[in-house]
């Protein structure tokens, strides 16, 4: 996922790689886990992720389906790292999102059905662990 996300923002300028608000929008210590091995390599993806899912917004708008394909990448970094309280259920809802505007453009030959598929098993993963918490 990271050499992905790294190929997709190349291009992007140093502007567009500033981090972006926290989701979920933790006001405590408490809220946050920072204690993982690779801690600092999520966040470097999540930071990723974020930057790329914001340029595609802005170059292709919020519902074309390459932002629908970085939005599901966004959920899986989001869901992956799991930093801050309510950034699961915030991941979850991104991967529906992207999920269900894939599907739809694949009917319409918009977007390849791979793509679709792989937002859906991000969507089915995300859930999954929404359902059932550590």
């Amino acid at each position: 996922m990271a050499n992905l996300l790294r190929g997709r923002t190349r291009d992007l300028t140093g502007a567009d790689r500033e981090t972006a608000d926290r989701p979920g929008g933790a006001e405590t210590a408490a809220e946050v886990r920072l204690d993982g091995d690779a801690v600092d390599d999520e966040i470097d993806l999540v930071e990723s992720a974020l930057a790329m899912h914001e340029h595609l917004v802005g170059a292709y708008g919020n519902d074309d389906p390459r932002t629908l394909v970085g939005r599901s990448y966004l959920a899986y970094a989001l869901a992956f790292a799991d930093h801050l309280d309510g950034q699961l259920e915030s991941a979850e809802v991104l991967a529906r999102d992207a999920y269900e505007g894939l599907a739809d453009a694949t009917e319409t030959g918009e977007a390849g059905s791979h793509d679709a598929r792989t937002a859906e098993l991000i969507h089915r993963w995300i859930a999954d662990r929404v359902s059932r918490p550590e």
